[in-house]
């Protein structure tokens, strides 16, 4: 701002100089004052010829008409830049002042010819007329390129930096990489450098990205089964949005709506917002493999174009997808024990912004997220909740409560709709009693975990260094005093 104050204040100054000179030559030619006189009278006949003085006399006419069209120039250009830039928020393009300074330039020759010599310029544009007749004909692709250009730099519909669409016959989107009097570079996602004549882009429809705003909402489709409802996409595809940050981070809430009935199933819209186009297709990525992440989490297969076979071989019905078996918790057990464990599991639908527990409360279930979303927080130093991670489909929380009794660790709060099975301790105790495998499998599992967690918190110290062993035989003691096993 200060530059900006500085500036303004040298042109100012030289505005002001510069007027102040012209208005003194301005006097001495025209009231002749003493002082031209006396240098006429008293050095004329002794160190100057009469007729150079005269020439040089007669040259200060052209010297003020000079001084007089570069002040005018420097004026309308300072006000110009005023206007536009402190009260329209609009900097004036560079090709704009050129173009008016030859304009004036040119103006003033003409004016100059016919006032200060007197010479008849009829010819002269008579001549200049036919021949720009001709030049224009030749080139009027490129003069056509050239004010196209002028009404785009004036416009400014895109800007160097800006992401825009050109649809001409096809399909371009690049970034606008710089701007001449007659065409516009852009660069594609592809890193091809296209050269877009003016003309081109004037009679196309385009569309900018960037400008005024650079967030944007992107869509892709989806088919999913007919039987999935609607609150059920919702949990998936929400869920997969959210937890992709650079889209989670815009305050604009995605969307989702129904496009067709298909045979197959039914066509989703999903719509979602991106900061910028050039994260547009890494954003929609992270989106689409989250969706089938939850997809997989939730045993749902995505439908197929439906073919009638006959074939005289009898098919074998394909496994159930068992959610337990996809748990670290119960690897060692079998198909029939996790069948066993996932239908004595509760489901429970968890409604946004519904707190599931507290920090520090008591519990001794776990939980599987099926479907949506959670937040989950922990109170800092100065007993703030901080949201310090988000729970999607597939995740596990409540090991410890489940097998320890241990306090809560955090808070959990869905984020949307989310869908979980709570495994409640009476459901695992006999499991422990009869797999004897599994109370060490789970030990070393929960071993490994809290190891993790005491490095990431650097809770650890050389004078009291934890140990696999050590923290094993700690979980062993909590396991069988809250199970009551032998």
């Amino acid at each position: 701002m200060k530059k900006d104050n500085i500036n303004v204040s040298e042109k100012y100054v030289g505005l002001i100089l510069s007027t102040l000179f012209f208005y003194v030559v301005s006097v001495i030619f025209v009231q002749k004052i003493l002082i031209l006189e006396w240098i006429e009278l008293s050095f004329t006949n002794h160190f100057f010829k009469i007729d150079f003085y005269r020439a040089a006399l007669n040259q200060i006419p052209i010297f003020l008409w000079i001084l007089g069209t570069n002040l005018f120039i420097k004026y309308t250009n300072f006000f110009c830049v005023i206007y536009f830039s402190k009260i329209k928020n609009h900097q004036l393009p560079k090709i704009i002042t050129d173009i008016y300074v030859i304009l004036v330039w040119l103006i003033s020759s003409v004016l100059a010819l016919i006032f200060l010599f007197e010479q008849d310029v009829t010819g002269l544009v008579t001549t200049s007329s036919v021949l720009i007749g001709v030049l224009g004909f030749s080139l009027r692709g490129m003069i056509s390129d050239f004010f196209y250009g002028l009404a785009i730099t004036i416009e400014q519909p895109f800007r160097i930096g800006d992401w825009i669409e050109v649809n001409n016959g096809g399909r371009l989107i690049g970034k606008v990489s710089h701007i001449t009097w007659r065409s516009t570079t852009i660069i594609t996602t592809d890193n091809i450098h296209a050269v877009l004549p003016h003309s081109i882009i004037a009679a196309s429809h385009f569309n900018n990205y960037s400008y005024p705003d650079p967030i944007w909402r992107s869509d892709f489709k989806i088919i999913l089964p007919s039987n999935i409802t609607a609150y059920e996409a919702e949990r998936i595809i929400f869920s997969a949005i959210k937890q992709v940050k650079e889209s989670a981070k815009i305050h604009k809430e995605p969307t989702i709506k129904i496009e067709k009935f298909l045979p197959q199933g039914i066509e989703w819209l999903v719509c979602f917002w991106v900061k910028d186009y050039e994260m547009e297709s890494s954003v929609k990525l992270k989106i689409q493999r989250n969706i089938l992440r939850n997809l997989n989490y939730s045993g749902i297969t995505l439908p197929s174009e439906k073919l009638e076979v006959s074939t005289p071989f009898i098919l074998q019905n394909k496994t159930n997808d068992i959610w337990t078996r996809k748990l670290d918790l119960f690897a060692s057990l079998g198909e029939m024990e996790c069948q066993q464990i996932a239908d004595k599991a509760i489901r429970r639908l968890l409604f946004k912004d519904e707190v599931l527990f507290e920090q520090e409360s008591q519990g001794s279930s776990l939980f599987f997220v099926y479907q949506g979303l959670l937040d989950v927080f922990v109170k800092n130093k100065g007993g703030i909740n901080e949201n310090v991670a988000q729970l999607g489909a597939g995740s596990v929380f409540g090991e410890m409560s489940l097998l320890t009794g241990e306090p809560r660790t955090a808070t959990i709060v869905p984020n949307i709709d989310t869908v979980v099975y709570e495994i409640k301790k009476e459901i695992i105790k006999p499991y422990l009693h009869d797999y004897p495998l599994l109370l060490k499998h789970i030990e070393r599992l929960l071993a490994e975990r809290k190891l993790h967690n005491a490095k990431f918190l650097e809770q650890l110290d050389g004078k009291n260094e934890l140990t696999q062993e050590s923290v094993i035989k700690e979980i062993h003691q909590k396991i069988k005093r809250f199970f009551g096993l032998p």
